[in-house]
């Protein structure tokens, strides 16, 4: 009988036993790793928020762009300031101006005497000499030479003071265009003429500048050029 309850025992124990490793119901636990939590879920590293989204270094707002250093305000555009005009003024405290105005007999030449100036190229082509000129606030002094086409074209007098071929400043200043309408431009160079009489009386002294219209808009003075001067249009541009 003894046995008998043992043997009974021992049934219910692998009955019990084989209850327990059954699979679980409803109830167990979810937040195995197999569950949608793990490392396959819609956050891991290979979702929409990874390196191969739209804002990473590809995007429309790289070095690519319509904004980068090769834009239309960079230091590679082709802009060139042309001055149609340029512009000399005399100096009022020429001797020949002022109360005794110009004391030389026979020919009145008061101020700086323009005879003519070449606009060249930076290699010497030369590209026009002076046009359509104007004399605009001059002294009360007599002037033989007011007309301002004395000053237009080739110039007329290697040296020496002859009348009708150049152009008196009398204390005001004359503006010209060039010739063609071609503009004085940098690295381009300009002689001006200017003579003094043939007896050898000193040259005069006036100054010049660029104009982006024969109305003004000028740049710096080149000033206390005498005689004839040469110089290159970025002194002016200084």
């Amino acid at each position: 009988m003894k046995k008998w309850i043992q043997n009974v025992c021992l049934c219910v124990s692998a009955i019990a036993l084989m209850a327990a490793c059954e699979p679980g119901s409803g109830d167990s636990d979810a937040t195995t790793s197999t569950t949608g939590t793990d490392l396959t879920d819609g956050n891991d590293s290979s979702d929409g928020l990874d390196i191969t989204d739209g804002i990473d270094v590809s995007d429309g707002t790289d070095m690519s762009d319509m904004s980068d250093m090769a834009d239309s305000n960079d230091s590679t555009d082709d802009t060139v300031i042309e001055y149609p005009v340029i512009e000399f003024e005399d100096n009022k405290d020429n001797p020949t101006l002022g109360a005794n105005c110009d004391p030389g007999g026979g020919i009145e030449s008061p101020g700086a005497d323009i005879d003519a100036a070449s606009l060249e190229a930076a290699d010497g082509t030369l590209l026009a000499y002076l046009s359509g000129c104007s004399v605009l606030n001059p002294g009360s002094c007599e002037n033989d030479n007011a007309s301002a086409a004395n000053a237009e074209g080739q110039p007329d007098l290697p040296n020496g003071e002859v009348l009708d071929t150049y152009t008196s400043l009398n204390g005001g200043l004359m503006r010209c265009a060039w010739e063609d309408g071609i503009g004085a431009q940098s690295g381009d160079l300009i002689t001006v003429y200017e003579v003094g009489k043939a007896t050898g009386t000193t040259v005069e002294t006036y100054a010049v500048r660029l104009c982006l219209s024969i109305g003004g808009n000028c740049t710096f003075d080149k000033t206390e050029l005498t005689g004839e001067a040469s110089f290159n249009v970025d002194e002016l541009l200084q």
